[in-house]
């Protein structure tokens, strides 16, 4: 019998596609890269904003180095008539300067990268924070089956790699009358899925002294150390009693490093034969499977 369950966030209860590419797209543009098509962020989404940029960037970006510090050619050679550099170029050279210079082609080309993902950081997040709820929405069903399970008395968390401030701000907004007992996603220093560290977080959380209340969404602290794995004799689950549930190949890897039961659903951003591929304990086409799965 599952006693507690650890959902996903993106994909599995909500559809948040739209309003993760768009905020992207507008971190891209304005760093000077071309947006990329929403049906791609399927793909992209699911392993935490800063992977997400990577993916999202223009690869390779070494074309943009070596362009920005070739010596003998403008950055823009198509374009003479027009003074102003376009974005591209003018972000390129700025930072290309402070660091290629010195270094190989392929350093400088990392170091731009790793630049221009905290550049896109600092635009997706304020933009991101006050969109994400535009065209979000829970799956049909969700909310009814997730007070099924706080009714029949299962505890209910949340293992996400979405930045901590944006799983709490997007529970707190779509499920202000579910009982989370904990709420993670992202957070600096500690390892994000598929590392089953967040999993044996909750495990653990669950185990301690007031926690069946289950009502807090309140973080785990940055400066809280991971545990390896967590020690058996402090918890009063079995693998069997705890449920991950998630929509792609990282939740699927997720539940089965942290050996517990994993269940696929399909409804989210990937598809039935990548979550087959782990071969997890079931994958879900309907809302009404997984709640059967969970209470019986």
């Amino acid at each position: 019998m599952t006693r507690l369950v650890i959902f996903d966030l993106d994909g599995t209860l909500l559809d948040t596609v739209q309003d993760l590419g768009d905020a992207t797209n507008y971190a891209l543009r304005m760093c000077g890269f071309p947006e990329r098509p929403l049906g791609d962020y399927y793909q992209l989404v699911g392993r935490g904003i800063y992977n997400l940029f990577r993916s999202a960037m223009p690869s390779p970006v070494a074309t943009v180095v070596a362009q920005a510090s070739a010596p003998a050619a403008p950055a823009v050679p198509a374009a003479p008539a027009t003074p102003a550099a376009p974005a591209t170029p003018a972000v390129a050279g700025t930072i290309v300067s402070a660091s290629a210079s010195s270094a190989s082609p392929e350093d400088a080309a990392d170091s731009l990268r790793e630049d221009m993902v905290e550049k896109m950081a600092s635009y997706f997040l304020p933009y991101y924070d006050a969109h994400m709820c535009d065209y979000t929405r829970p799956y049909d069903g969700i909310p009814e089956l997730l007070r099924s399970l706080a009714a029949a008395g299962i505890q209910i968390a949340l293992a996400s790699n979405k930045y901590q401030e944006g799983a709490e701000k997007i529970i707190s907004h779509f499920f202000p009358d579910i009982p989370f007992f904990k709420v993670l996603g992202q957070r600096d220093g500690l390892p994000i899925k598929p590392d089953p560290q967040v999993v044996f977080q909750i495990m653990e959380a669950a185990a301690s002294p007031g926690s069946t209340s289950a009502t807090s969404t309140s973080a785990v602290p940055p400066s809280e150390p991971a545990s390896p794995s967590p020690d058996p004799g402090s918890l009063h689950f079995t693998s069997d009693e705890v449920t991950y549930v998630g929509d792609s190949n990282v939740d699927m890897q997720t539940g089965l490093n942290a050996g517990v039961k994993t269940i696929g659903v399909t409804w989210g951003f990937r598809d039935r034969a990548e979550l087959e591929a782990y071969h997890p304990f079931a994958v879900v086409d309907t809302i009404e499977e997984l709640k059967d799965l969970l209470l019986n």
